[in-house]
């Protein structure tokens, strides 16, 4: 199952994509696995 993931364990390899390289980041102590251009951080603030 883990082969249909588009990121999962797929780290320091190209994002499908925009080509960018994987990243792992750790949240709340598990790994996690983004691209980070397709997948960015949400803006918090005021308008």
């Amino acid at each position: 199952m883990q082969r249909e993931f588009k990121v999962y364990a797929r780290e320091g390899e190209p994002c499908p994509r925009c080509g960018r390289a994987i990243v792992r980041s750790v949240v709340a102590g598990r790994g996690t696995f983004h691209c980070p251009r397709c997948q960015r951080a949400p803006r918090i603030g005021f308008p």
